[in-house]
């Protein structure tokens, strides 16, 4: 989807201003998206170049703004696009995600809340390798128990494990990236 300057906003408007086409036909006609053609329109209209103006970030609301609009919007009866003009808000889909995740009890939570961080994995030397594979083995393979005996992951243990139990090689262990691959030589 192309990305339009001011500018070019501001000639569509003037051009749509001069036609007698309808805002759909107008928007085909010139390879614009009707609903952008129309946001321009409404943003003009509401506050004239600055409401047209490509904007460099996106426009931040406070949680009480947000919460403001869904009330007024579902408690108090005001319509949908009085609310948007009410608190400013550019987007009729944003009152509409406003709604939904205050209605599901979200609102109020900051947006990456909840969110697990991955925790990177503490590095392990090919000895400790070796030292885990083997207590693992002979722990009945407890994948579960020997990376809390080791603070590892449970991942982690079973790779090596069956890398070993494949090759039955200790070998395989090692950790490669960034060496020279060894050519094989046959004789």
């Amino acid at each position: 989807m192309p990305s339009y300057s001011t500018l070019d906003r501001l000639y569509f408007l003037s051009c749509y201003q001069d036609s007698d086409l309808s805002i759909k036909v107008f928007a085909d006609y010139n390879g614009i998206h009707d609903g952008s053609l129309r946001r321009w329109i409404k943003g003009f209209l509401q506050e004239g170049v600055l409401g047209v103006r490509r904007s460099a970030t996106n426009r931040r609301y406070s949680i009480d703004l947000k919460v403001a609009a869904v009330v007024d919007y579902q408690d108090n009866g005001l319509s949908r696009q009085e609310v948007l003009h009410k608190y400013n808000i550019r987007s009729n889909s944003q009152l509409t995600d406003w709604v939904i995740r205050y209605n599901s009890g979200k609102l109020l939570a900051p947006k990456g809340a909840g969110k697990r961080v991955r925790k990177m994995g503490r590095k392990v030397s090919y000895d400790e390798k070796i030292k885990i594979v083997q207590w693992a083995l002979d722990h009945d393979s407890d994948y579960q128990v020997t990376a809390k005996e080791f603070d590892v992951s449970y991942n982690r243990v079973y790779d090596w494990v069956r890398k070993y139990q494949a090759t039955g090689n200790w070998e395989v262990l090692k950790d490669r990236r960034g060496k020279k691959r060894v050519p094989k030589v046959t004789l």
